[in-house]
């Protein structure tokens, strides 16, 4: 029961101006919960049936948990009483009709098998998404029918994933599947709404609607077959000037001919030994590329640098113009 609730608990909004985003539903044998956003959290437990009640999410929790072991819950008087042996806890309930309850996987919809390796690509993904509001679009990662595609409107990356339908799943709904980290088995959309079907529980997701630009095309110009190899001591240098750089709010990585430099300023650094084609970079964008790049053109500079990494992805990186 306490991994359950640890599941649902952990979609529920920690601060709503909506009080039921910060509640559990609890009803014939499952438990729900909402971010009031874009995702919600829909799971059976067979030792909540009987129970009808929207708790408070947290405190819920922590009675569970402090109960160290499996505890007697039971309502009355529009109250959730939670208690073993000598702890005892007793909760206010919101009445149920004010809990904005989400319908399950539509019926007569068959369920599509998901190809496994879903959180794999996922997580590879995740870290090149925007946090730039005046692109919302960016603020997601685009599932198509072939690849995953995300972008932080300076590097554009792609990972091969083979999914039965095409959405943009917001950051929100991102973290929580990363949460969830379980491949789900089954995926349905129907209604702007996609679900993701695991093995006693579901999530639903609200894609966002906002369409992308044609990434695909963007990517597909370039022969990274033929890209160059990274050397293998590049991040390392990248690394060792991080805490040099003039201007710690706007860090731009060098690189040319004799190496790896911060800029010229009061303080600087440099890693010699590299002979490397004339390209200037944001430090925190070039460190999240080489985290996963294994072949890189910077010859390209000052326009875009492909890239590719391990089990088929591709980018590119836009440069800082001198």
């Amino acid at each position: 029961m306490l991994e359950t609730i640890k599941l649902v608990a952990g979609t529920v909004a920690d601060k709503t101006l909506v009080p039921a985003f910060s509640h559990i539903h609890i009803y014939d044998g499952h438990i729900q919960g909402n971010d009031g956003r874009c995702t919600a959290i829909d799971a059976f437990c067979e030792k909540l049936k009987g129970v009808n009640a929207t708790v408070p999410a947290s405190r819920f929790l922590r009675a569970v948990n402090a109960c160290d072991g499996e505890p007697v819950i039971t309502e009355k008087n529009n109250k959730l009483t939670i208690k073993r042996a000598g702890f005892k806890a007793v909760l206010p309930l919101m009445a149920n009709a004010d809990y904005p309850k989400v319908g399950g996987p539509p019926e007569g919809v068959e369920p599509t098998p998901v190809a496994p390796g879903f959180i794999k690509a996922l997580k590879r993904i995740a870290p090149f998404i925007s946090e730039d509001a005046s692109r919302p679009w960016s603020c997601s990662i685009l599932v198509d029918k072939t690849h995953m595609y995300a972008t932080n409107n300076v590097v554009v990356v792609s990972v091969p994933f083979v999914s039965p339908y095409t959405f943009s799943l917001p950051t929100a709904s991102v973290d929580e599947l990363l949460r969830i980290n379980q491949d789900p088995k089954h995926m349905v959309q129907k209604d702007q709404n996609t679900y993701f079907i695991y093995d006693g529980f579901w999530c639903r997701v609200l894609p966002m609607s906002l369409p992308w630009p044609d990434i695909e095309k963007m990517l597909a110009k370039y022969d990274y077959n033929a890209l160059p190899a990274i050397p293998g001591q590049l991040r390392d240098a990248v690394d060792k000037i991080s805490h040099f750089h003039p201007d710690p709010k706007f860090p731009v990585v060098v690189f040319n001919a004799d190496g790896v430099h911060t800029m010229d300023g009061e303080h600087k650094a440099s890693v010699e030994g590299m002979e490397l084609p004339e390209a200037r970079f944001r430090a925190e964008m070039i460190c999240k590329v080489l985290n996963e790049a294994t072949k890189m053109d910077l010859s390209t500079y000052p326009a875009p640098s492909p890239f590719t990494g391990p089990e088929g992805m591709r980018g590119m990186i836009v440069g800082v113009r001198q």
